[in-house]
């Protein structure tokens, strides 16, 4: 009998009873008071008897801020399973909540500021420097140079000077002068007595191949990435310094970005030139093209990608062997790559419209080529998209003097709305760009690294 009533015990729905006690106002009346005295609805309680002290029971027994609730609630027999959905998505560990500084330690990570001094110290021993870096100052120094992306001056030592129109005393109380500009000095991620012959950028391989796998390890994930090309500023000695005209930045080291639509970096590599190691039997553009879709397939094995390429990548050949690999590929293409498609010419174009637009699809491959004419003539490649459902874009006639729609293929609008992914990422590192400049050209990819996000 006593396990029955054990049995019917466990089995029985719970009973709650809250009992408030009376506040201290309790023979004043106000209009918050003027409902009925038998409301049961929890949520047309007053402020009054929300701030109240309550008593609350369960099945008739007390419970307190020490008990454990747990002991009151059903076993796991009477609760119904609904086992939760597994989702792709990782777990979101920090939120509003937390403070900047963990969202920086998670691509700055202690290891990886222990692998900086380390190779820091090592250098300045091998100068026959005396250098003394901890970790603290090692952070200490990272966040001076993101103070200077904001709040920039004409030269770094003006930071601690005495007058108030310069002296920013949060960096002058961080860290001295001179341990700045030692540390500035002597900066390094890599051993330079094992660097490998081959590669030019050995000096910064180890800190990119680290952040490259924090980024794939935070990322969000999406379906659309964008590649292309980026700029990092350098005007000092190196080999690998590049002079692209028409650029915003003309001068500096160029790297290859895969980002997503917001900005977000997955990978970066920097291009090495002619010489470099990163050329494979199928060209340039295809290997950054290949090297990064293998990335993605290896963190994501069942997930199916789009790619947004510009015409520098984009070929016949690329977007048939993504394909294969069930990835998708959309970009724009030159002329001369577009294989025998026999597209109209421009000066076909020229006598249309603007939206005007003509395509041929090769079925025996799923492959569709189309020119578009806006206010230049657009050639895509892609293997995804199609020219259904027709789109309208606005844009401005003046000749009518007035907006406009023209027609737009559904693979226009895909690329017009994510290709702009490594854009967005340099302007993202353009508002908050390092200013501080060394003769290294080490030292300028260092600052560009620890600024990728």
């Amino acid at each position: 009998m006593n396990n029955f009533n054990d049995h019917w015990e466990r089995k029985r729905p719970l009973t709650y009873d809250v009992y408030i006690t009376p506040p201290t106002d309790a023979g004043n009346d106000a209009d918050e008071d003027s409902g009925e005295e038998d409301c049961q609805d929890p949520d047309c309680l007053n402020r009054n008897k929300l701030d109240a002290e309550a008593e609350l029971y369960i099945n008739d027994k007390p419970v307190t801020e020490e008990s454990n609730v747990e002991g009151n609630t059903p076993t796991t027999s009477s609760i119904p399973s609904n086992p939760p959905k597994k989702s792709l998505l990782p777990p979101i560990s920090l939120g509003a909540v937390n403070h900047s500084l963990d969202f920086f330690e998670l691509f700055m990570p202690t290891q990886l500021v222990l692998f900086l001094v380390k190779h820091t110290v090592q250098y300045a021993a091998s100068k026959n420097r005396q250098l003394t870096v901890s970790v603290e100052d090692m952070y200490a120094f990272l966040g001076i140079l993101y103070v200077n992306g904001y709040n920039v001056l004409p030269r770094r030592r003006m930071y601690w000077e005495e007058n108030d129109d310069v002296q920013n005393r949060f960096i002058s109380i961080s860290m001295r002068r001179k341990t700045f500009e030692d540390i500035f000095r002597n900066l390094h991620a890599a051993d330079n007595t094992v660097l490998d012959p081959t590669d030019r950028m050995a000096k910064v391989r180890p800190l990119i191949v680290a952040l490259n796998r924090l980024f794939m390890d935070y990322a969000p994930i999406e379906q659309s990435m964008s590649i292309d090309e980026s700029m990092i500023p350098y005007f000092g000695r190196h080999g690998c310094k590049q002079f692209i005209h028409g650029k915003p930045i003309r001068f500096g080291f160029k790297s290859w970005v895969m980002a997503t639509r917001l900005g977000y970096c997955l990978q970066f590599n920097l291009y090495q030139g002619r010489r470099g190691n990163d050329k494979q039997d199928c060209g340039l553009g295809k290997s950054v093209v290949y090297n990064f879709a293998d990335v993605l397939q290896t963190y994501f094995e069942n997930l199916k990608f789009l790619l947004f390429l510009n015409n520098f990548f984009t070929s016949v050949k690329l977007l048939t062997t993504l394909g294969e690999r069930r990835i998708g590929g959309t970009g724009t293409v030159r002329v001369i790559r577009t294989g025998n498609c026999n597209l109209p010419n421009d000066q076909y174009f020229k006598k249309t419209e603007r939206g005007s637009y003509n395509h041929k699809i090769d079925e025996a491959n799923n492959r569709l080529a189309l020119r578009w004419k806006h206010n230049s003539i657009v050639t895509l490649l892609p293997n995804q998209y199609g020219i259904k459902p027709l789109q309208s874009a606005a844009r401005y006639s003046a000749k009518e003097n007035k907006k406009v729609y023209i027609p737009q293929p559904n693979v226009v609008s895909m690329y017009n709305k994510y290709m702009g992914g490594v854009d967005q990422f340099d302007n993202n590192i353009a508002t908050y760009r390092i200013s501080m400049q060394g003769k290294s050209g080490t030292c300028q990819s260092l600052c560009r690294c620890s600024t990728s996000q």
